[in-house]
């Protein structure tokens, strides 16, 4: 090495821990904990970007293959590759995405929706079918089953029909229902 090898490998060393904290400015990293959830609950997945000329939004699963958690691109959503679980289940926070923000709601979440969800964006002038998004969050979701399930008889409305409601204890001692069944008699002793 010469000195002049030297001084210049100095420079660059110089110039890069200088420039090193502006990296997190111009392209942030996404430093989002992972978000645990009970079944049933509705769940927003946080995610802002710098507020630029936003064209379109992917969230996607990398489980779910080629299909799509949620995609809005000019202000509707595309449902065409949505996987069909999150189908009239997800949504934007913000559909204008003010300041940035595209967080995803996912509502009424069931175990089936654990795993990394990635938010990718396009921005004006880029051409979205061929150009590289950029990724802007990834969150993992792990989403706790439900507690102990119960079936409660409710009421009796005639002689002939039962009603019961399916309840199941959540982690803080409380109870969720989430759905009721109705029989006739003549149903019930079809199965004794």
């Amino acid at each position: 090495w010469t000195n002049c090898s030297k001084g210049l490998l100095l420079l660059l060393i110089l110039i890069l821990r200088l420039l090193y904290p502006l990296c997190f400015v111009l392209f942030p990293l996404s430093d989002h904990k992972p978000i645990t959830a009970e079944s049933g609950q509705n769940v927003t997945l946080t995610c802002r970007a710098p507020n630029k000329d936003i064209t379109a939004i992917e969230w996607k699963r990398a489980d779910l293959g080629e299909e799509y958690v949620l995609v809005y691109r000019q202000k509707h959503f595309d449902t065409t590759e949505q996987h069909p679980s999150f189908k009239n289940r997800v949504d934007l926070q913000d559909r204008q995405m003010k300041d940035g923000d595209m967080s995803l709601i996912v509502n009424n979440v069931t175990t089936t929706d654990n795993g990394t969800y990635e938010c990718r964006v396009y921005t004006r002038g880029e051409n979205q079918n061929n150009a590289p998004e950029t990724l802007i969050c990834s969150i993992n979701l792990t989403v706790d089953p439900p507690g102990d399930l119960t079936w409660y008889l409710c009421s009796l409305f005639t002689v002939w029909t039962l009603k019961a409601l399916c309840c199941y204890t959540t982690q803080d001692g409380g109870a969720r229902c989430c759905s009721s069944l109705q029989l006739s008699v003549s149903v019930l002793f079809s199965f004794l």
